[in-house]
């Protein structure tokens, strides 16, 4: 499979869409681009589905613009746009990984009627803050500036450090420290870091909750980004139904350090709702 481009209207879009069998939307998060999936897809694939992946603006091969707004309201404009490029109707099963979870909570409460199934790994939403990922947004003015113009370097280093402590796959962790260099990135997740859908979820959980979605959560217990205690408050909000469940020994990266025991995990989940 090899990715392709779709002019939306909000700027063009880097999708790769394959296999065969019931569609899974892969919705990634807030700084490694659609390759975040690089081991969950083909997997998701000889279990018998089809997949979806797609770089959100500002990342990968999709468009960076310095006009983009980068909140809640445009990331689930991208992915509705995207699915109607494609001529996608109907409810899917969605996916989202890190603050791809937020955005997959915040597009099921806007468009319930497109959703089969909810999956959340390692999810945003439930922080009280950027600076509880990125210290320096403890200050709204000049942290931000500083990490948007001078903090690649910087990220790239720590990419490439957590990939080694993790045993990621070199060729991976280099990609992914690569994507950094992209023209608008640091803005798109600077943007992302102070007005996406990456704290006080609540409410809008509580909001899809009340259509019992079939949902299961996949939570980290040695993540750093999005700690643990996360589980709780997204359980407070959920529905009775929801399966909320640990991985152990696994950090933020889950999803390509434990793809092999994550995937059958949510394989398995999305047969019983197909």
């Amino acid at each position: 499979m090899a990715y392709e481009i779709a002019e939306l209207p909000m700027g063009v879009t880097n999708y790769e869409l394959g296999g065969q069998g019931p569609l899974v939307v892969l919705v990634h998060g807030i700084s490694t681009p659609s390759m975040a999936y690089d081991y969950i897809q083909p997997l998701l694939w000889n279990e018998g589905f089809s997949t979806l992946r797609y770089d959100l603006y500002g990342r990968g091969g999709s468009e960076a613009k310095p006009s983009f707004r980068y909140d809640i309201a445009f990331y689930t404009q991208q992915l509705h746009d995207l699915l109607a490029h494609l001529s996608i109707g109907g409810p899917q099963h969605f996916v989202g990984y890190s603050m791809g979870g937020g955005i997959i909570a915040c597009f099921a409460d806007t468009y319930p009627n497109l959703i089969k199934s909810l999956t959340f790994v390692a999810s945003s939403g439930f922080l009280t803050g950027a600076g509880d990922v990125l210290p320096l947004f403890k200050t709204k003015t000049i942290g931000p500036f500083l990490f948007e113009h001078f903090g690649a370097a910087a990220l790239r280093r720590a990419v490439i450090k957590d990939g080694k402590e993790n045993n990621v796959a070199p060729e991976f962790y280099l990609r992914q420290a690569e994507a950094t260099r992209k023209p608008g990135y640091m803005q798109a997740i600077t943007k992302s870091a102070q007005v996406g859908p990456l704290v006080e979820l609540e409410e809008t959980h509580k909001r899809i909750a009340l259509y019992a979605f079939p949902t299961l959560a996949i939570w980290a217990v040695d993540d750093r980004v999005i700690k643990i205690d996360s589980k709780a408050r997204f359980d407070a909000v959920s529905h009775p139904d929801v399966i909320s469940e640990v991985v152990a020994g696994a950090g933020h990266a889950i999803a390509y350090t434990h793809h092999d025991s994550i995937t059958p995990r949510i394989a398995q989940f999305l047969k019983t709702e197909t």
